[in-house]
């Protein structure tokens, strides 16, 4: 019984790591995909031959996982807190990815990917992917505690 107690201390803590993660792993993937790119607006998907269908994916995607990890959490106090922590972990998880041949010294001059690494991270995650997963999350909790 001391395992169960355990595993249910820590469960908002390990949602909230899979949350980022998940979030993450969509997000970096539409980046390398070239469609969530800064100055977007001036370019669309159509015109560098990727399609437009990927953003919706991508949304969708992102409103599920929010969804379903506030689902998880069953209390509109807690995924509601939770979703900036996880925002922030995704970012971070983000910029480190971008920056990573920056960091182990692959690229030179020193330095020349951390500032891209800013500017894309920034772009790729507000302000509309934060509404929509805030959305998510409030209507994950209303679900989470009306189900569970």
């Amino acid at each position: 019984m001391t395992n169960i107690s355990i595993l249910h201390r820590f469960k908002p803590l390990l949602v909230v790591l899979g949350w980022a993660i998940s979030l993450a792993s969509l997000t970096l993937g539409i980046i390398f995909q070239g469609l969530l790119l800064p100055n977007a607006s001036e370019l669309l998907p159509e015109s560098y031959g990727a399609s437009s269908l990927w953003l919706w994916v991508f949304y969708l995607g992102s409103f599920g996982i929010c969804l379903l990890a506030a689902m998880l959490i069953s209390d509109f106090g807690q995924s509601a807190v939770s979703v900036f922590f996880a925002y922030g972990l995704t970012t971070l998880i983000i910029f480190v990815v971008l920056a990573l041949p920056d960091f182990l010294g692959i690229v030179q001059p020193s330095g020349a990917l951390q500032e891209p690494a800013v500017s894309f991270t920034f772009n790729a995650l507000f302000p509309f992917p934060l509404f929509v997963d805030f959305i998510g999350t409030i209507a994950g909790s209303a679900l989470g505690e009306r189900l569970f």
